[in-house]
């Protein structure tokens, strides 16, 4: 929760320090407008890949303490069984019963990794928060997760024209809720060739491209708070197959100490 604060805070200080410009081209009947401007900084990408990896981390954690409570920690000195632990997320029912690390947990516990699977909003609208996580953990592995602008409206508009514009008539050009691609017209403003048009710069929206479902979905950084949050959940859903633990006398051990001068 802590990196998504984070990259929301970067994300915020992006879109104040480089608003977004838009530049008019008049092309056969109107003008229309494209994004110009700073694209956002990679390192928001390497921040997203920090969050993602402590993410799919935890989840695998999990799977390992619920691998040793079923099958002791002598099977899983095997390398062979113990580089198979890791937390299932698949996208068929046959996919999950079939994993390699199934057999090492036991009843209740692969009931409750099922009840989490991306195949269970298959009938939902909503994007399952474990496939996000397991699609970016992959992507990260190889390559920057790229930040990109998106999330313009046309209640961002704002601009100004030296000859009459009928506003009702102002056309969006992509959806709302896209990514925005610089090569591709955003607005198209019916006005005549001769009109001077300016753009008051407008906040600018840094979001990140997801295929959790199989096609693209646009996520922005609140989305990213609620993922962590998501993820928390279904940690906090294995606690009563654990034992009780006193943390108590361990409570300095999470406090970083500070550094001699």
């Amino acid at each position: 929760m802590q990196q998504a604060a984070l990259l929301e805070a970067h994300c915020e200080a992006y879109a104040v320090a480089h608003p977004y410009q838009l530049t008019c081209r008049f092309e056969k009947d109107a003008h229309y407008a494209y994004l110009d401007g700073t694209p956002p900084p990679l390192y928001l990408g390497l921040i997203l890949g920090e969050m993602v990896h402590d993410l799919r981390s935890a989840l695998d954690q999990l799977a390992w303490q619920l691998a040793l409570s079923h099958v002791g920690e002598a099977t899983l000195s095997d390398p062979r069984i113990g580089n198979l632990i890791v937390f299932p997320i698949t996208d068929t029912p046959v996919r999950f019963r079939n994993h390699k690390a199934a057999p090492y947990f036991d009843q209740q516990a692969l009931a409750l990794m099922e009840s989490r699977q991306p195949y269970q909003n298959a009938e939902s609208h909503l994007v399952n928060p474990l496939a996000i996580v397991r699609e970016w953990s992959n992507d990260d592995k190889h390559r920057v997760l790229t930040p990109s602008l998106g999330r313009i409206a046309i209640d961002d508009l704002r601009f100004r024209s030296d000859l009459p514009v009928e506003i009702d008539e102002v056309e969006m050009q992509v959806p709302h809720a896209s990514i925005v691609d610089p090569a591709a017209a955003l607005f198209r403003i019916p006005a005549p060739e001769a009109a001077q048009i300016e753009f008051a710069s407008a906040p600018a929206h840094v979001c990140f491209l997801s295929y959790a479902t199989g096609e693209a979905d646009v996520l922005h950084c609140d989305r990213l708070r609620q993922l962590c949050g998501q993820v928390s959940e279904c940690l906090v859903d294995f606690e009563p197959l654990f034992a009780a633990v006193d943390w108590s006398s361990r409570t300095e051990s999470w406090i970083t100490p500070d550094l001699p001068g």
